[in-house]
């Protein structure tokens, strides 16, 4: 599970299905990126961290790795 965006999610006050389909995304897929089934290409990374008023580095940890690698 990713921690950091599970938390960042719980703190926008929005239930996960609110923000997927701020994403429109389906429900299931966020749902599969939280908890790390799924693996999210950068460009949707990009979009929950903006949804979310956040750095993708900030909630998507392997992101920096990969910037700085």
């Amino acid at each position: 599970m990713n921690i950091k965006l599970k938390t960042k999610i719980l703190e926008s006050g929005k239930p996960q299905i609110a923000i997927a389909r701020e994403l429109e995304i389906p429900e299931p897929l966020l749902s599969k990126v939280v908890n790390g089934w799924v693996e999210a290409k950068p460009e949707l990374k990009n979009r929950i961290a903006q949804a979310l008023r956040c750095k993708a580095e900030e909630i998507f940890p392997q992101m920096e790795r990969a910037s700085n690698g």
